[in-house]
């Protein structure tokens, strides 16, 4: 599924209603109607919508209260629509609508390339024709505003569409804080009004409990803090034409449809060798549980072979700790690329090697990283490099020129924020405000594929390619995960996925793996292993699906 900002969205609108012809008040109308079907969905009742009717032994009084809150531009329009829509199920609807707003950025409101003058303006028009009163709220109707809203059942958000940017100020922003100060469920039309589609910091914004996207998701409902305030996000189609929506995609949400087409089949006749043979260069004396981690994730998303190279002196007591994996020790004096290293990548080569992890708990001293550099310059074969051999990445210079050449072994680089920063020369703030731009470049200037870890973890590509994953949550947040993590990734290289798609499925497999421990166990307190264990019910789950989990069940839980 194609992610966009606003103003990608705006040109697919433009494009829908000029190339394609499709009446820009056919997509309002959709629009509005998805709405409508949304808000009386969270109302409690039937959908498809039959005309309300009192329950035994009650009023009509009791029939639901809808707010429908509308800016002047599009995202208006479309609450028009929606409280058209509501009223003639039987809701008692009140409507207000402002003025245009602008923010202190200078953007408006309007979220699309649709006229409001000619199309909302029309919307609002069939409203006041059908006997409903739209009042402009001014500053002095505040109060009123906020009685009715703290009478409502759901609160539908029209303020501002996709095209807002800044911080909403005056009425917009005061209308904002009655919508959240009112303890109603919000409904947000496309966007949850004062999110920036784009991503970025939140100043003020509404907190909704379902958002009802148009067509494609908008990058500032999936990444944080804006996907904070979207509730549950439901992307619906409302007739953009699949040619036009998809066309330049470079921005994909990842689901389980794209995981399972990438997952490598296992056949009946097969054998350890062919699902690979992947090394693990990780672990030092008091960070061993690290190795053991990985090795741990790597066996659980199934790779045939895993070898796990330990620093010498410790392989006799760390190989009873992993029964499932061969264990070597490094190269002696093998730091500076001498012969012996040499001779020690020749003899894994031999064994049938073809894909490594090098990183989790190395360490930094300088022994160490000498190693480190001088293996990261001789494997030939796809490397995922985490933790500790990032962190020698990043104060390797000249670490840029090894990866200039034709033929250089694939990379995949998975930082959090704090290594990233060492690696981009970015801070954590500006890494946090535009992840996807920020793991975009670095993929470039590595020519590697990049997996920014987070809550919403971005992988890129070297060509510009891009997935956010939505799986996971707060459970993955302690030690070791992202050792497992790596594991896993360098499982599905060992078995033949392309680094993008290792990468991509590894964060998706590790979210749902965490995904199914947080519902047996909490959000807290489970162990990092318990995690890696249930990787193989995650890639069952995925390839066990007759359809894709809906996107609205997957996000903003």
């Amino acid at each position: 599924m194609r992610i966009v900002t606003g103003a990608e969205m705006a040109e697919i609108d433009r494009r829908t209603i000029e190339e394609i012809g499709i009446p820009a008040e056919a997509l309002m109308e959709s629009a509005g109607y998805r709405v409508a079907l949304a808000t009386w969905e969270l109302l409690g009742l039937p959908v498809p919508p039959a005309p309300w009717t009192a329950p035994p032994g009650r009023s009509a009084r009791s029939q639901p209260r809808v707010v429908v809150v509308c800016g002047r531009g599009n995202n208006g329009g479309d609450g028009f629509v929606a409280a058209r829509y509501l009223a003639e199920w039987g809701a008692r609807v009140r409507v207000y609508t402002v003025g245009e707003s602008r923010s202190r950025a200078g953007g408006d409101n309007r979220g699309d390339a649709r006229r409001p003058s000619d199309v909302a303006a029309r919307q609002l028009e069939i409203l006041r024709n059908l006997g409903m009163e739209v009042p402009a709220v001014t500053a002095a109707d505040l109060s009123k505003v906020k009685l009715n809203l703290a009478m409502a059942d759901v609160v539908v958000d029209a303020l501002l569409g996709t095209g807002f940017r800044g911080e909403p100020e005056g009425l917009t922003a005061a209308l904002i804080d009655a919508i959240n100060e009112a303890g109603a469920p919000v409904v947000a039309v496309d966007i949850p009004s004062g999110v920036n589609s784009a991503g970025g910091p939140v100043v003020r914004a509404v907190r909704a409990d379902v958002t009802v996207s148009f067509g494609l998701p908008k990058l500032g409902t999936i990444l944080y803090p804006g996907a904070a305030y979207c509730g549950r996000l439901q992307v619906v189609d409302i007739g953009f034409p699949r040619r036009i929506a998809e066309e330049g995609a470079d921005l994909w949400l990842l689901t389980a449809r794209d995981v399972r087409e990438w997952l490598p089949a296992r056949p009946a006749d097969s054998h350890k060798g062919t699902y690979g043979h992947l090394l693990v260069v990780a672990g030092s004396p008091g960070m061993t549980g690290a190795g053991q981690l990985t090795v741990r994730g790597a066996h659980r998303a199934g790779a045939g072979l895993v070898t796990w190279a330990v620093p010498p002196g410790l392989q006799a007591s760390l190989a009873p700790a992993v029964p499932e994996a061969l264990t070597v020790p490094w190269p002696e004096d093998g730091s500076d690329g001498t012969p012996a290293l040499e001779n020690w990548l020749e003899g894994l080569t031999a064994r049938g090697v073809n894909c490594a992890v090098v990183g989790p708990g190395l360490g930094q001293h300088g022994s160490t990283a000498l190693f480190v550099r001088a293996l990261l310059s001789r494997l030939e074969v796809p490397t995922v490099v985490d933790a500790d051999g990032l962190n020698i990445l990043a104060a390797w210079e000249g670490a840029e020129q090894i990866r200039r050449g034709d033929g250089v072994a694939p990379w995949i680089l998975t930082p959090h924020p704090g290594e990233m920063a060492r690696l981009s020369g970015r801070s954590k703030e500006a890494i946090l405000a535009a992840p996807v731009e920020v793991a975009r470049t670095v993929a470039a200037r590595y020519r590697a594929v990049v997996v920014l870890k987070g809550a919403r973890t971005v992988i890129a590509a070297p060509d510009g390619r891009a997935w956010i994953n939505a799986t996971g949550n707060p459970i993955l947040a302690t030690g070791g995960t992202g050792d497992v993590l790596a594991g896993a990734i360098g499982a599905l290289l060992a078995q033949g996925c392309a680094p993008w798609q290792a990468a991509a499925a590894g964060v998706y497999l590790h979210g749902v793996a965490a995904d199914r421990a947080a519902a047996e166990l909490g959000h807290a307190g489970a162990l990092t292993r318990e995690i890696a264990d249930r990787l193989p019910l995650a890639r069952l789950a995925v390839l066990e699906e007759t359809e894709d989990i809906p996107v609205r069940h997957r996000l903003n839980r």
